[in-house]
């Protein structure tokens, strides 16, 4: 099973993994939730600006929505999902307001 949760508007200041840039009260729910359905290794955070982001992946704060011109696209959010063995999940949640 595949976890999507999403990003968060507050963020850490400094550069660290992808499930401790995230701080606000939203994200942290929905991280919790994701780690009682699957493991740490099944979950991802859809970011605007890095797509699908393993918890471990290291990340710079950013400042970035999904609808921003720069966001990233379908396309490159596809291609990591092949790039990361995601395309053949046979069960995937998406957790979103």
């Amino acid at each position: 099973m595949l976890v999507i949760i999403p990003c968060g508007g507050k963020k850490a200041t400094t550069a660290r993994p992808a499930s401790l840039m995230y701080s606000g009260p939203y994200f942290t729910v929905c991280l919790n939730y994701a780690r009682f359905l699957t493991s740490d290794d099944h979950i991802r955070i859809l970011s605007s600006k890095y797509g699908l982001l393993p918890l471990k992946q290291e990340i710079s704060p950013y400042e970035m929505r999904i609808n921003d011109k720069e966001a990233i696209s379908g396309s490159e959010l596809r291609n990591q999902a092949i790039n990361q063995g995601l395309v053949d999940e046979s069960d995937v949640i998406i957790v979103a307001g």
